[in-house]
């Protein structure tokens, strides 16, 4: 549970830092880099929810072979 934990607040602090860095570095206006933002976001968060959603299910089927067994 402790490397979730830690991997979990590094990926927060490299988002942070990451939306830091592109805010100072951006070339693009206000609203298209808002836009980007929005859709990287969105598309991270679906990439996430598919990991998560795969990784419950091999869970899930990991369990119910040790059941059985």
């Amino acid at each position: 549970m402790r490397k979730v934990t830690s991997l979990g607040i590094g990926f927060m602090i490299g988002a942070t830092l990451g939306v830091v860095l592109v805010l100072v570095f951006a070339p693009a206006t206000g609203e298209k880099l808002r836009r980007y933002l929005q859709d990287g976001y969105r598309d991270t968060l679906a990439d996430a929810r598919a990991a998560a959603a795969a990784r419950r299910q091999e869970m899930e089927a990991d369990l119910a072979r040790r059941i059985k067994g």
